[in-house]
Order: structure tokens, then C-alpha cells, then sequence
């Protein structure tokens, strides 16, 4: 194989083009492969450690009857479980909101970030967002409520990595809600010398989830149990918890496109160079070399970028990694993660290109092989000549003919190439519909939140009718399959909520039962089906028939009236616990939960949609990205695989002008095929898409593409593409009337 080995040095240099592009392509893919997957890995073990370590609750429940230390010891060692009362306080100071934590001891314990560990009444440990956001750093002294405490350290709670200040809300405020802890004796001194408001409630963690019912049951009919929040219901334990899942998600709807598109424009190149050099692989083959040996130096030369590419990307990926990661996690607490690249991930990311390239450009060099010797030496296709003779009686201009002649010639490569055209396009339509996706939600999200512009959710539940407004009731409740959460919400008669957007059927506060499209979306649920919800505590169940459907994209929330909701709660009197109003009303602080108005809601989703904007942002970027270097390739090697012409062109007298109208315009067809095909296909996947995010995010991004979207991405695709043709004008200027004398193609 010597005078194959003398070959790579030429083919390197007449096809550094191929090297480059491909190489930067595969960098890329390398790069995201290994930063997802190992994001996915290393957000999933790290957050599931700490939850372990610091034993994390698996629910958390109120009593009308407190628990003597008898009753926790009783329950604990009947039902395998760790019970132990957590407490918190709220200081008020200006805009912001700071949590004092009573130090726990059995379940969800603190965990230090940063610094030392509380030790004097004045130390206070902040959470990591909150100091960053206010930048604060250890040793600072900070006044609270016009206390002074010492910054020690920097600790989290694994309750409260998504650290949301109530439950109700939709996002974090890392800017004005700080968690603090401090040491037992500090917490007592500041119960008393303080009117904060104190929040007491009971923490268990299971070590046997098979007695948690039993458990449940108990607590309900021995202590009066009447609230009960499992974890997989409490978002700030939940969402941090499928943060690794999510990137999967994304990472398998981006990847494989990429490495089709970089397999095709390898198989393109490969079948290129494979013509161009049939006559020297026909000699070889006259000469006596084997068909493997002839495909091993096709398939070293595809390997070549596979390799350089993916070392490329995994420094990359080794550099720049974490800070990547940092952006799928921006709404949670910044716990200590341990990025590095798996070796399972490392050695996949290193091998897989190049085996992939080599494969191709093997079975691309063994279909040549099939081919008679005599046929490859004397570089005859009767393809070639078959459409020739289409041709030979058409009126049509010389042009023409030979734009057709080039499409039919080789309807293989052209299909390739159209693939490629179509798949890069649909990358580019794809970031940019992600984007119209969230902004759809995020301009539909306040409006379906909530039907009047303020929403007052009271603390308990309220008989005397002491507020304005519209009175309604919503508890949590759990679906019996999965026990997934769920609301249930009492809307008031003769309402706004009459003209509730609906997406199937028509609604009523009279009577029926309505589930959001959320919930329709993720249980494939639909007017005129049934579904069973339980109480969370008694775990009694109910089965509803959906009567509609109402066009609320954000929450898992059944609506009915006032009185099916009190029957479903059980409640004999007209109680409430959600005021509706359009005009802000005076509510007590100590009466008052959480305050939801339209005009912030706006703002609100913008904010929880952060992280899954920045994997948009990266899809348009690489789908530009491909669609550049893809054009580009494509348009280089239609300029290699016409040569002969080009020179024959010009010694006929054509002008460097005319041929370039003749050869680099043969392509336009398929870029605007492959675009237009691209649409519908977006279109069609981003419904996939949608029904895949709904069962990580509870939400649901409707299949949405902007007219302006389809545009501006139809224009990024043409710039890329008469971007390549006026690059590569000078290389059609540069080729000598000399190659059509010699009679080859090179």
C-alpha cells in the first residue's frame, strides 16, 4: 500500500475543506454529546447524593393533633420511618423575605457549600443564589430586620433546591428570598425577641415506601391529619430531581440529526472522491490489490476528521463543560457538583465518530468495488449516458440541459445531498420554533393562570365572609396511578371563569369538570373520559367525568364548582381559601398565602423558562452552524466533481461569469426543496417534542411556528448558501483549461 500512503498528503491538500468542515461539525456534536450526557449524569448523581445524605423528606404533613416524642418514636419504629417537626420563620424587610430554619436533625439537614458552619447566636448561613444575586460574600456583615449577623458559610437544604417561597409560586426569586440557618440556641433567642411569623409542619422520610399508606392511614384517623404533600407533589424537591432527565430529553432530540447530517455529508464527500478516482482504484484493483486493503485507505481517510474532531470536542468539553452545565441548573440552588467526563461517555465520544465515518466510507469504497474493472478504468456510467440521450433531442438551452444532466446523473448523490439540504434546514427551523414554542406559552401563561388580574390564596380555610371578591376552594389531590399531583379548584357561579378559553367542549361553574390542557397533554385525557384522584391524606378516592377542556398550558389543575369541590373535600360549611378580584383587596398578612396577579405573571414565566432557553439558543446557533458548513461542502465538491467541465468551458470560450451561472447554480432546486420540506417535517416533530417535555416540565409548548420564524430561517439558508457561491467563485476562476486536455477527472 505504499503508493496509497503517498496519496494522503494530496488528498489532505486538495481536500482540507472536507477536513475542516467535518472536523468542525464533529467537534461540535463531541462537545454537546459529552457536556449533555455528562451534565445528565453528573446533575442527577450529585443532586440524588446530597437528597440521600441529608435525608431529604418524602413527604411532609400537618396534624390538628400534635405529635408527642412517644407518638414520633411509635411511628417510626412501627412504619420504618424518620419523623421530625421541621419550623421556619419569616422576616420581612423591605422587598425581601429572609427564612430562618430550625436546625433538623434527622431529616432534611442542611449541607455546607462554603465556609464554616454556624457556631455564635450572630453567625447565619446563606444559600449560594441569594449571596451571588446580592453579592455577598463570607465574612460580611449583614443586617436583617435591624439585626447585624456574621456570614459564615453558604448552605442548602435539599428540600429547597429549587427554593421557590411558597409552593404557589410558579418560579424563584434568588433576589429577594434568602433560606438562613443558624444554630438552635439562635433560632429560640430569635422566636422571642422577634414577632416573625413562625410556620411549623412534620417531615418524613420512608424506609420502606411500601408502609407509607399505612402510614398516611394512621396519621389521618389517630392525629387528624389534614394536609399530606408527597415529594413527587413538591416542585421544589421534584424539579431539581428530573433536572438530569430533561437534559436527556434535549440531548436526544439535538444529537442524532447532527450525526445524520455529518454521516451523509461524509458519505457524499466519500462517494465524490470514489468517481474522481474510480480509473486510479480500477488500477490498483488490475494490479492485484484486495478489496479490503483498497477500503481501509478510503476508510483511514474518513476516520481522519472522525478522530481530530472528537479529541477537539472533548477538550472542549473538559474546558468549558461546567460552565455549560450551570445554565441547565440557572433556577436551582448551585449545590457543589463533581463535573467530569465519564469514561463510559468519553470512550463512546472518542471511537464513535470514526467508526461511524470509517463504516461509511467502507461500504461507499465496496460499492464501488462492484463495478468491473473496465468499467472503473474507463470511468464509463451508463447513467450518465443514459440521461445524455433523454437530453440529446430536447429543445431546451445548453444550460439547462446541463443543470438536469447533473441533478439525473447521479440521482443517488443528488437525493444525499437533498437530504442534507432538508435536514440542516429543519435544524434551523427547529431552535427557531422552540422559540416561538416558549413564547407562545410564556404570552399564554399569565392569561390562563388566572381569568381575574388578582388571586389571593388564603392559608386555611376561611368561613366568615370578611373579603371581596369572588370565593372559591382549591386542595391538593393525587392521581391514583401514579400519584402524580394534581389541584382541584372550586371556581365561584356567574363568573369571569364562563368565558374561560376552552380546547374541547364548553365550560360551566354550574357544574362538570374541567381539566387544563396540561393535564389533557400528559394523560392523553379528553372530554367524555374518566379520572380517579385521591386525597392525599384519607387517600379516599373520586372519579370524575371530564366535561371539557380548558386552554391552560401551565398548571395540573381540575376545575368544577364551588359546591362539586366541597362534596370532593368533604367540607359540610361554605368555606373558601382562594379570593378572586380584579381590584386589589386589603388582605390580612397573617390570613394571606400567596398573591398571584396577571401583570408580574409575564415576567414570571420568562424568568422559569431561563434554562430551556438557553438549549434553544444553542439549537438555532448549531442549526445555522450546519446549515453553513453543510452548503458550503456541498457547493465545494460540486465544483471538484466538475473540473472538466468548467475547464472545457472555458476553452470553448465561455467566461468566468457564465460559468459560474452554468455550474454553482445547478443546486438551487434542492436548497429550496430541501427547505420547503423542512417545514412540514418541523411542524410534525415539534408535536413529539411537545408530549415528550409535558411529562418532565408539566407544562405544555403547543406546536407553534411564527411566519416571521419561517423567514428570517429561509433567509439564514440562503445567505449560508450565496455566501459558499461567491466564496467559491475564486476556485472556479483558478481551474486550468489544461484538466479538460488531459482527458481525467481529478
Amino acid at each position: 500500500m505504499k503508493s496509497y500512503q503517498h496519496t494522503f498528503k494530496r488528498d489532505f491538500r486538495k481536500n482540507l475543506s472536507f477536513y475542516i468542515s467535518i472536523g468542525l461539525l464533529t467537534m461540535f456534536t463531541v462537545f454537546l454529546s459529552a457536556v449533555g450526557f455528562t451534565d445528565a449524569i453528573m446533575i442527577t448523581e450529585d443532586v440524588s447524593s446530597l437528597m440521600d445524605t441529608c435525608h431529604v423528606e418524602d413527604a411532609q404533613f400537618l396534624t390538628a393533633l400534635p405529635l408527642s416524642e412517644d407518638d414520633i418514636a411509635n411511628l417510626e419504629e412501627k412504619y420504618q420511618t424518620r419523623v421530625e417537626q421541621d419550623a421556619y420563620m419569616d422576616a420581612e424587610d423591605g422587598d425581601k423575605t429572609f427564612r430562618f430554619f430550625h436546625p433538623m436533625e434527622k431529616v432534611n439537614q442542611y449541607s455546607l457549600l462554603e465556609g464554616e458552619d454556624v457556631k455564635t447566636d450572630n453567625d447565619i448561613l446563606l444559600d449560594r443564589d441569594f449571596a451571588n444575586a446580592n453579592e455577598l460574600e463570607i465574612g460580611d456583615i449583614y443586617r436583617i430586620d435591624g439585626e447585624d449577623f456574621h456570614i459564615s458559610g453558604l448552605a442548602v437544604r435539599p428540600d429547597y433546591l429549587y427554593s421557590k417561597k411558597s409552593e404557589s409560586d410558579p418560579w424563584v426569586d434568588k433576589e429577594n428570598f434568602a433560606m438562613v440557618q443558624v444554630t438552635p440556641e439562635a433560632y429560640d433567642k430569635l422566636r422571642e425577641e422577634h414577632t416573625w411569623e413562625e410556620t411549623t409542619y412534620y417531615s418524613v422520610e420512608y424506609e420502606k415506601e411500601s408502609l407509607s399508606d399505612d402510614f398516611r392511614d394512621t396519621i389521618y384517623h389517630d392525629y387528624s391529619a389534614y394536609v399530606y404533600t408527597a415529594a413527587n407533589a413538591n416542585s421544589r424537591i421534584q424539579q431539581p430531581a428530573n433536572a438530569g432527565k430533561t437534559i436527556t430529553t434535549e440531548a436526544f432530540v439535538l444529537i442524532p440529526i447532527l450525526v445524520i447530517v455529518i454521516l451523509l455529508l461524509v458519505s457524499i464527500v466519500i462517494g465524490r472522491m470514489l468517481e474522481r478516482e474510480q480509473k486510479y482504484v480500477g488500477t490498483m484493483t488490475a494490479l492485484g490489490y484486495r478489496k479490503r486493503e483498497i477500503g481501509v485507505h478510503y476508510m483511514i481517510y474518513a476516520m481522519i476528521p472522525g478522530v481530530l474532531g472528537s479529541v477537539l470536542g472533548l477538550i472542549l468539553a473538559l474546558l468549558c463543560g461546567k460552565g455549560v452545565a450551570m445554565y441547565f441548573v440557572i433556577d436551582y440552588q448551585r449545590i457543589n457538583y463533581n463535573y467530569y467526563i465519564r469514561p463510559v461517555v468519553a470512550i463512546l465520544c472518542l471511537l464513535l465518530p470514526a467508526v461511524l465515518f470509517g463504516l461509511v466510507a467502507y461500504w461507499k469504497t465496496v460499492r464501488m468495488l462492484r463495478r468491473s474493472v473496465v468499467s472503473m478504468l474507463t470511468e464509463r456510467d451508463d447513467r450518465k449516458t443514459k440521461n445524455r440521450g433523454m437530453l440529446k433531442n430536447s429543445n431546451m438551452n445548453f444550460r439547462s440541459k446541463f443543470r438536469i444532466r447533473e441533478l439525473f446523473s447521479h440521482m443517488g448523490r443528488t437525493l444525499l445531498v437533498l437530504f442534507c439540504l432538508f435536514l440542516s434546514s429543519f435544524l434551523c427551523l427547529d431552535g427557531f420554533a422552540m422559540r416561538d414554542m416558549v413564547d407562545a406559552l410564556v404570552d399564554q401563561g399569565a392569561e390562563s393562570a388566572s381569568v381575574y388580574d388578582y388571586t389571593y390564596y388564603l392559608n386555611h380555610m376561611d368561613a366568615e365572609n370578611k373579603y371581596e371578591g369572588y370565593h372559591g376552594i382549591t386542595a391538593s389531590f393525587e392521581t391514583t396511578d401514579n400519584h402524580a399531583a394534581i389541584t382541584l379548584t372550586g371556581i365561584p357561579e356567574d363568573s369571569a371563569f364562563d368565558d374561560i378559553a376552552m380546547k374541547e367542549g364548553t365550560f360551566s361553574s354550574k357544574g362538570g369538570y374541567y381539566i387544563s390542557n396540561a393535564v389533557s397533554v400528559e394523560r392523553d385525557l379528553h372530554k367524555g373520559d374518566t379520572l380517579t384522584i385521591a386525597n392525599t391524606v384519607t387517600l379516599e378516592e373520586t372519579e370524575v367525568k371530564i366535561n371539557g377542556v380548558v386552554a391552560d398550558n401551565t398548571q395540573q389543575v381540575i376545575y368544577t364548582s364551588y359546591e362539586n369541590a366541597k362534596d370532593v373535600m368533604g367540607l359540610d360549611g361554605d368555606y373558601y381559601n382562594i379570593v378572586y378580584s380584579n381590584e386589589k383587596i386589603d388582605i390580612d398578612s397573617d390570613d394571606l398565602s400567596y398573591l398571584s396577579d396577571n401583570e408580574s405573571m409575564l415576567d414570571t414565566f420568562e424568568n422559569a423558562m431561563t434554562a430551556f432557553s438557553s438549549f434553544i439558543n444553542g439549537m438555532m446557533f448549531m442549526g445555522c452552524l450546519m446549515s453553513v458548513i453543510s452548503v458550503y461542502l456541498i457547493v465545494n465538491m460540486l465544483i471538484e466533481e466538475n473540473k472538466s467541465s468548467i475547464s472545457m468551458l472555458k476553452v470553448l470560450g465561455y467566461r468566468d461569469r457564465e460559468i459560474n451561472g452554468i455550474v454553482l447554480n445547478v443546486n438551487h432546486i434542492l436548497v429550496v426543496l430541501g427547505f420547503l420540506l423542512a417545514v412540514p417535517a418541523c411542524v410534525s416533530m415539534l408535536g413529539g417534542v411537545s408530549s415528550a417535555m409535558v411529562s418532565v416540565m408539566h407544562v405544555v409548548l403547543e406546536p407553534t411556528v411564527k411566519t416571521s420564524s419561517v423567514l428570517i430561517c429561509g433567509v439564514i439558508i440562503l445567505i449560508s448558501y450565496f455566501f459558499s457561491l461567491l466564496l467559491l467563485r475564486r476556485k472556479v476562476s483558478k481551474i486550468d483549461m489544461v484538466v479538460s486536455l488531459k482527458g481525467n477527472r481529478e
